[in-house]
């Protein structure tokens, strides 16, 4: 939608030009002379405002891949958490059984106590585990992050550079 806008505004602004460049025709045609640094002017602002509708657009286009991007890790975190909420309830669940299991065959305090002991290193190691999982998710959709503002930066310059020396814009260069 915005790059609809925005196309409509550039040829709004080339129709506008478009429009100035008649009336100096239609003056010339009248015989009155022409200021040739004025038409030189009217070019280079019509070229000028072009490239900067161009350049805000391209860069309102990266914002909205950077949101989309935080968005889509800010959905796969709540599915991580998710997953690692019912992989904690299975795990409870199935030790929960196999301790009354114990229980029901050890009746002494001394092979319990053993058992709850390795009991609590077991679900320490289970948490430790989730946490580090989460961390390496965080970490890596932050290098995800960074690797995107790396090639939109690139990008940018690259499409700058293209419309300083009036070359015909690249495709790839748009955000994907």
């Amino acid at each position: 939608m915005k790059i609809g806008v925005s196309l409509f505004i550039l040829l709004g602004a080339s129709f506008s030009f478009l429009a100035s460049a008649l009336e100096v025709d239609s003056h010339l045609r009248d015989g009155a002379q022409v200021n040739p640094q004025l038409t030189k002017k009217m070019e280079s602002l019509g070229s000028t405002v072009n490239k900067n509708i161009l350049i805000r657009d391209l860069i309102q286009v990266q914002r909205a891949e950077i949101k989309a991007v935080e968005n889509r890790h800010k959905i796969e975190l709540k599915e991580l958490k998710i997953s690692q909420e019912s992989h904690e309830k299975e795990w409870k669940k199935n030790e929960d059984k196999a301790r009354h299991q114990f229980f029901k065959t050890h009746t002494h305090g001394p092979e319990r106590r053993s058992y709850i002991q390795d009991f609590i290193v077991r679900r320490e190691n289970l948490k430790n585990l989730l946490i580090q999982e989460k961390n390496k998710k965080k970490e890596d959709q932050s290098a995800q992050l960074v690797n995107v503002r790396e090639k939109q930066v690139l990008r940018l310059k690259a499409f700058q550079d293209a419309l300083e020396k009036g070359m015909a814009l690249d495709s790839s260069l748009w955000t994907k």
